[in-house]
């Protein structure tokens, strides 16, 4: 009976920790990417650093590519 009862209730802890992972941010993040370009000659530009509302947020790669999640 102790055995029982004690396997009920570690069976109803675990399933209740199962339960409390959950992703709050599933499905609200979005990648943004693209290629940082010099407007007069349409080359790609390496290395510049690409910033959102004053935030650091990428450095583009050596082709211009850069890519990063909102």
């Amino acid at each position: 009976m102790k055995r029982s009862f004690l396997f009920i209730l570690i069976s109803v802890f675990a399933y209740q920790m199962c339960l409390a992972q959950n992703n709050d941010d599933a499905g609200v993040r979005i990648m943004f990417h693209g290629i940082v370009m010099d407007a007069n000659t349409l080359g790609a530009i390496s290395n510049s650093q690409i910033l959102i509302n004053h935030n650091f947020t990428s450095v583009s790669s050596s082709d211009g590519t850069f890519a990063f999640f909102l």
